[in-house]
């Protein structure tokens, strides 16, 4: 790589997110991960020295989303690959779930993700280049029970995706969405 490469990870702290964070180090990227918890984002550092970048912030919060992708630009600059992964599932039944436990699952796993792909095609356009990957699930594509919050979340995400994909080929937009 002539350049150092670098990415960023919402959800950078479990699961898929962490697996995406080694993955990309392994492969000479710098990572920058963006979760809520602070000390797990601590442990990555310790882990991955200066080729993981921590940065707390609760994306279900619009203004300090913003900043926080505000201080990766100022920092870093645009990312080559933005991962929207961060994702939450309330197993339960749709009798059992409350309007704000539907509404905490559809503001982790769409609305931020919404807001975060906004920002971003902005300024990879900006860079001339840049691809931006929804992490969905077979939960985007088939229904179960027991999982309506989350498998409506993640049809909107699907649906989203594919949407805006098309748009920004018609617009012959840089920026690459998956």
């Amino acid at each position: 790589m002539s350049k150092k490469q670098y990415i960023a990870i919402t959800g950078a702290t479990g699961g898929i997110g962490s697996e995406l964070v080694e993955q990309f180090i392994q492969k000479g990227y710098s990572v920058i991960g963006l979760d809520i918890q602070t000390e797990k984002l601590s442990e990555l550092k310790e882990q991955f020295g200066n080729s993981f970048h921590g940065m707390t912030c609760d994306i279900t919060d619009k203004t300090q989303l913003i900043q926080t992708c505000d201080d990766i630009v100022k920092q870093f600059g645009t990312p080559e690959v933005w991962f929207n992964n961060a994702g939450v599932a309330d197993i339960k039944e749709f009798s059992e779930i409350t309007e704000d436990d539907f509404d905490a699952t559809m503001d982790v796993n769409f609305r931020a993700l919404v807001r975060a792909t906004r920002y971003w095609v902005g300024k990879m356009e900006a860079a001339n280049e840049g691809t931006i990957v929804n992490i969905a699930s077979v939960a985007g594509h088939v229904a179960s029970p027991a999982l309506s919050s989350y498998v409506a979340s993640k049809f909107a995400v699907v649906g989203f995706t594919q949407s805006l994909q098309m748009e920004l080929e018609l617009q012959k937009s840089p920026v690459k969405l998956i």
